[in-house]
């Protein structure tokens, strides 16, 4: 059985668990990082092919925190994993993936040691969608 650092709320309170339990690493600048990647619409986003990564594929995450109640719900069996629902990654230069959209599916995955598909956005694939180039960050929320 996995322990976690989760924050235990009152009742009616979501409890919330480190991304760090589920092997990502979070830091606030990560979000930089996809924002251009986050702007791209949903319809670009699905002409990418679906790639599937080993199971506990290192990630870094844009956010600090998940709801502790949907993961560990997927992960007894209580709600099955939701199929054709790709988390969206972009893989920087040195081959670092960033998780833009999707931390609670990567999480999930993560406890179940799965596989798990995902769409991955580049520089490359970034160009070839023919988005336009964002100057400032935009509010990243998941």
């Amino acid at each position: 059985m996995r322990t976690t650092a989760a924050s235990v709320g009152t009742e009616g309170e979501e409890m919330t668990v480190s991304t760090s339990a589920y092997g990502m690493h979070y830091d606030a600048v990560n979000s930089n990082v996809i924002a251009r990647a986050k702007a791209v619409s949903d319809d670009k986003w699905k002409t990418l092919q679906i790639e599937t990564l080993p199971a506990r594929t290192p990630l870094n995450a844009c956010v600090e925190t998940l709801d502790l109640c949907i993961v560990e719900m997927v992960a007894r069996g209580d709600v099955p994993i939701r199929q054709n629902y790709e988390s969206k990654l972009w893989r920087d230069g040195s081959g670092k993936l960033y998780i833009v959209d999707g931390h609670t599916r990567a999480a999930i995955y993560y406890q179940l040691n799965k596989p798990m598909p995902a769409r991955i956005m580049d520089e490359k694939s970034l160009a070839q969608l023919g988005t336009c180039h964002l100057s400032e960050p935009t509010q990243i929320a998941d």
